[in-house]
Formats: structure tokens, C-alpha cells, sequence
């Protein structure tokens, strides 16, 4: 039976003026880095028989294998999402560029002239780039995660410079990159353009837990762990209303489409 926990918010003040004091990272709200024995012990109603086939820790989750089921759940066709294949030679000069980028928030012009080089001209379907950026709004990101930590430029991809550029001045993506060759050298690394979506807002984002074996939800909690809920100032009836609404939104995806649902609106 589903419950709605509600976490007061200055036990989340709290952990974070201590985690500032201390200079070491608490994460106690922040689900994303809780261990699966962790999420056990306050998920009791999950069935935990599965073998672990995955011990060692992994710090991202790949979009790639996700794709076609998130396409699904939020109505997309195949040519609403574009792939591109970032060659060697481009990773190269991006690692280059972003030992600096980052933190001077600009690219050097002689870094722009290799990366705008080295930078595909079509998508792996083979789409011009230029073509489809004028025609549409995109929102781009990694396998490993998005490039909203950027410091060149907020919204839609206006022009092909923005990809490379946003890239280069992305802590978050450059760590993606990162630990993909980490984990394998000859890994492909790729961009994605989704479609842009202008009501898209962070403290209505939610991560979902789907534990095996079943796949099935187990919890839901908001992206913004650091900030009130958005619904905190309703009432208690209204906003177990709102949590409800929420979980039988996402069952009903993921019973359509066989798994989890990437849609957490």
C-alpha cells in the first residue's frame, strides 16, 4: 500500500549546514547515493530475493538501453531523437578544452577553431546537424547524464557551436565522459537531442525507484532534494492527493509499456 513520507525540511538544512561544516559529503537525503542495503531497510514491502549480479558500485546509469521504452512513454518517434557519435579525435581536443573551460567559462578561440573541426556534421542516422537545429528545439545530453551544469548557454540549442561548446564547459558531462572510459576505452560515446520542452521545471522532477526482480515501483522522490517540495505549502489531504495521482500516473506508463516510465511529471 503506497504512504507518503513528508521529510521536514529543516532535517535537510540541517544535514547540509553539517555537511558544510564538516566539509564531507553526507548524501543522507540524497537517494541517488544510498546502497541498495540501504534502500531495503525503509522499503521493507520490496521483494529482495534477487541475486546481486552487479556488486561493484556504478555511479551512472546509461540512457542508451532506456531509449526506445522513454521514447514510448512520452509519445516520441523514432526521428523525434537524434544520436551523435563523438569520434576520437574530438574527444581528444574535448578533454583538452575542458581543463580550463569549466572554470573560465569560455572556450579559447584556438580550443573552439579544433573542436568546431573534429565536431560531426550529422547525426548517426545521417541528419545534417545544421538542418535539424534550425527546424527544431533540443535539449541534449549524455549516456551517463544531462549538461544542465553548463556555463555557455541555458535553454534550446540555438546553433552546432552550442553542442561542443556546452560540452566543454560542463563539469557533469565531462565527469560522463570520464567515467565511461574509465569503465571501457573503446566505449561510444554519444550525444542525444531530445525534444525541448518549455515546462519542463526541476522541482517537478521525481527519481523513481524500480527494484529487481519485479521491475515494479518501490518509491518516489523528488529530484530537488535540497529544496522544499513544491507542494509543501498545501494541505496534508491534498497532498497525498497530489502523491497518489503521481503513483497511478507512472504505474499505469509502466504497465503500458512493460517497465518503468521515464516520464515522472
Amino acid at each position: 500500500m503506497a504512504a507518503l513520507k513528508v521529510i521536514p525540511y529543516d532535517a535537510v538544512e540541517n544535514a547540509l549546514v553539517q555537511e558544510n561544516e564538516t566539509l564531507k559529503k553526507q548524501h543522507e537525503y540524497k537517494t541517488v547515493y544510498h546502497t541498495r542495503e540501504e534502500a531495503e531497510t525503509v522499503i521493507p514491502h520490496t521483494e529482495h530475493h534477487a541475486p546481486k549480479q552487479h556488486p561493484e558500485k556504478q555511479s551512472w546509469i546509461l540512457l542508451g538501453p532506456w531509449l526506445d521504452l522513454i521514447m514510448t512513454s512520452q509519445g516520441l518517434l523514432e526521428t523525434d531523437v537524434h544520436r551523435i557519435q563523438l569520434p576520437r579525435s574530438f574527444l581528444v581536443q574535448l578533454i583538452y578544452a575542458s581543463q580550463v573551460g569549466p572554470h573560465l567559462g569560455q572556450v579559447s578561440e584556438g580550443d573552439a577553431e579544433d573542436l568546431a573541426e573534429a565536431f560531426p556534421k550529422t547525426t548517426v542516422r545521417g541528419d545534417a546537424l545544421e538542418d535539424l537545429i534550425q527546424r527544431s528545439k533540443f535539449f541534449t545530453r549524455l549516456d551517463t547524464c544531462s549538461l544542465k551544469d553548463t556555463i555557455l548557454g541555458k535553454g534550446p540549442i540555438q546553433i552546432v557551436e552550442d553542442l561542443w561548446m556546452r560540452l566543454a564547459t560542463s563539469a557533469r558531462g565531462m565527469t560522463g565522459i570520464s567515467d565511461l572510459r574509465k569503465h571501457d576505452l573503446s566505449m561510444l560515446v554519444y550525444v542525444y537531442l531530445l525534444p525541448w520542452k518549455d515546462d519542463m521545471k526541476t522541482e517537478l522532477e521525481y527519481l523513481i525507484c524500480c527494484p529487481p526482480p519485479t521491475g515494479k515501483i518501490a518509491a518516489i522522490s523528488q529530484y530537488k532534494w535540497h529544496a522544499p517540495w513544491h507542494h509543501a505549502a498545501s494541505a496534508r489531504s491534498e497532498q497525498e492527493g497530489i502523491a497518489q495521482r503521481l503513483l497511478e500516473k507512472l504505474r499505469g506508463s509502466a504497465s503500458k509499456n512493460h517497465g518503468p516510465s521515464s516520464d515522472d511529471r
